[in-house]
């Protein structure tokens, strides 16, 4: 998942780094725990969770692996 790092920072606008907010928790249906534990490589996200994540982000799931 060292990919999701690269499409959050693709993502990200200079000055404006991406935080985690309760919408986005909402919409890829994650707690914060499972989120910073998938963010740092820590587990893996289900195949559902990959989906939801690469859909908010835009990208095509293949791109998280």
């Amino acid at each position: 998942m060292e990919k999701l790092h690269e499409i959050i920072q693709k993502n990200e606008r200079k000055n404006f780094p991406f935080v985690p907010d309760k919408d986005f928790y909402n919409v890829v249906q994650i707690n914060a725990k499972r989120w910073a534990k998938i963010y740092r490589n820590e587990v893996s996200p289900t195949l559902d969770e990959a989906k939801r994540i690469a859909d908010f982000f835009n990208v095509e799931i293949t791109e998280l692996i």
